[in-house]
C-alpha cells in the first residue's frame, strides 16, 4: 500500500437508523459493515465497551471502536500539529534541518 499519495476520490457518506447494519462499499470495490450503537450506549465508559467487545466477538464481530479515553490528550496537541495547512507552511517550517529534526524527534524517545 503506498501511504504517500491519497488520490482524489468522491466523499462516501452513509445515513442509517442506531441499530441497523449498512454495508457500504469502499472505493477500491472493497465493503465494510457499520452497524450503529443506540444513543444511550456510552463510548466512554471502560467497562461497557469491554463487555460490548466481548458478546460482539462471540457473534463473530470483532473490529468496532467502541471506546474513547477522553481524559487523554488530543493527537495534533500531543504531536505539537500547526492549524494551518502544510502546503501552506514555509520550507523552513517543514524541514528545520538537523539540529531542528534532532529536537523534534528527542520528544519521543
Amino acid at each position: 500500500m503506498h501511504a504517500d499519495f491519497v488520490p482524489l476520490e468522491r466523499e462516501i457518506t452513509a445515513d442509517y437508523r442506531e441499530g441497523e447494519a449498512l454495508p457500504v462499499v469502499m472505493h477500491d470495490g472493497s465493503r465494510i459493515v457499520l452497524r450503529k450503537l443506540d444513543a444511550a450506549y456510552d463510548p466512554t465508559n471502560r467497562i461497557t465497551a469491554a463487555a460490548q467487545i466481548q458478546e460482539r466477538m462471540k457473534a463473530g464481530v470483532s473490529d468496532r471502536l467502541l471506546f474513547v479515553e477522553s481524559s487523554q490528550r488530543e493527537f495534533h496537541e500531543i504531536n505539537g500539529t500547526p492549524d494551518l495547512p502544510l502546503n501552506s507552511l514555509s520550507y523552513e517550517t517543514l524541514s528545520p534541518g538537523s539540529t531542528g529534526l534532532e529536537k523534534i524527534l528527542a520528544r519521543y524517545r
